[in-house]
């Protein structure tokens, strides 16, 4: 992509709602383009939350089921 990611069609790619191809070219230029990745990473909700714990509490049942 020669341009930057529309934000109509970065929604698209981070809801999972672009085909392969789309979704491939999207994704290489979102890491090779400063602007779209930080547009993509406050674009997801999730990003926002988990960035905005410092020191999230793990129950210890929950790690010692992914270990």
């Amino acid at each position: 992509m020669s341009q930057h990611i529309p934000p109509a069609l970065l929604q698209k790619f981070i809801s999972g709602d672009l085909e392969e191809p789309v979704a491939v070219a999207v994704a290489l230029h979102i890491d090779h383009c400063s602007r779209c990745h930080a547009a993509a990473a406050t674009a997801d909700p999730l990003s926002q939350d988990f960035a905005a714990v410092d020191n999230p509490d793990v129950p210890e049942e929950l790690l010692a089921s992914l270990q």
